[in-house]
């Protein structure tokens, strides 16, 4: 009987271009990731300095990474003034208002600034994009260094245009009494986790969803709504910075607001490689069934029993071979 080569469908030439009939192909799926003699090469692949450091020559390289920091700035300068509008009296910020103004600027930041340098504007979220290999490391830690950085900037300039009368209404963003220090880094990494598992989902190369971005904003929205008053909702390292860094308080910042979310944004990641493993594998097992039914229905095919070549017998068992002309 005749083996096939790999899992391309195609009868292997060594054996006399047969196949057996009413048996599957064999099931040997090729996984890079999951083979030992390929984890060494892929680690090279996926560090490798060569075209990263080619990368970093290019002034585009460099202008993505500005245009991160400014997108994230901008971003600061809005959720500080809205943490400390000066129109308390009419205007309260309340964690629905909170939620609409997120899934909006969410909307407007990514399909705004995201074609000019495709940001994502949440470290954790370039964290889990770079696990799925959507960009390479160099510039993955690059955009996470500016993203901060914008931030930080971002917050301080919020931070002067507050007038002084309202200045000391700026703080950090802490978790409620009621939640223990786990609980508000676990409820940051569970949001933070949906959020970057939406992303990654919406954002598969040759998927065509509508208004990826208004799925994420309302990811982010409904995350802000189920937990504004425990922790803030924010799912985002960077955006939690920015009160931190204004009011110079950072107690309990980095166990609730970093190690929460870029927890999340990992295990979403690994839930989307294994979710497309699957998936992949699955099509080629369909793929491979097409083929072997399409061969079979071939109309030039010679069926050949107990060794007799060019002989047509209908009733030659299915189990039997078949000889391709």
């Amino acid at each position: 009987m005749a083996t096939t080569n790999g899992y391309s469908g195609k009868p292997n030439p060594n054996d006399g271009n047969m196949v057996e009939v009413g048996v599957p192909p064999p099931h040997n799926y090729e996984v890079r990731w999951y083979k030992k003699d390929n984890i060494i090469d892929f680690a090279k692949e996926w560090f490798d300095p060569k075209p990263q450091i080619q990368e970093m020559c290019q002034v585009s390289f460099w202008k993505d990474m500005v245009i991160e920091a400014m997108a994230l700035g901008h971003i600061l300068v809005a959720v500080i003034l809205l943490l400390n509008t000066c129109n308390k009296e009419y205007y309260m910020p309340s964690p629905l208002i909170i939620g609409l103004f997120a899934s909006f600027m969410i909307f407007s930041s990514v399909d705004g600034w995201g074609p000019m340098c495709g940001c994502l504007l949440n470290p954790a979220a370039i964290l889990g994009f770079w696990i799925c290999r959507r960009m390479s490391f160099v510039r993955a830690f690059f955009r996470i260094i500016f993203e901060f950085a914008g931030a930080a900037a971002g917050a301080m300039i919020g931070y002067g245009l507050v007038p002084e009368t309202f200045k000391p209404n700026v703080s950090a963003l802490a978790r409620s009494s009621a939640l223990s220090l786990n609980q508000a880094a676990g409820v940051e990494g569970i949001l933070t986790f949906n959020l970057i598992l939406v992303a990654l989902a919406v954002t598969t190369p040759g998927k065509h969803t509508v208004m990826h971005t208004f799925c994420i904003g309302c990811c982010k929205a409904t995350g802000l709504l189920a937990a504004g008053s425990y922790t803030g909702g924010i799912q985002n390292p960077a955006i939690a910075m920015g009160p931190a860094v204004a009011s110079g308080n950072f107690h309990e910042h980095f166990a609730i607001y970093w190690v929460g979310p870029f927890i999340g944004g990992v295990v979403a990641a690994v839930v989307y490689l294994i979710v497309q493993f699957v998936n992949k594998r699955d099509e080629e097992i369909k793929e491979r069934e097409e083929i072997a039914l399409r061969r079979l229905s071939q109309p030039d095919v010679k069926m050949s029993a107990f060794g007799m070549r060019g002989r047509s017998d209908s009733t030659v068992p299915c189990t039997e071979a078949v000889e391709f002309s």
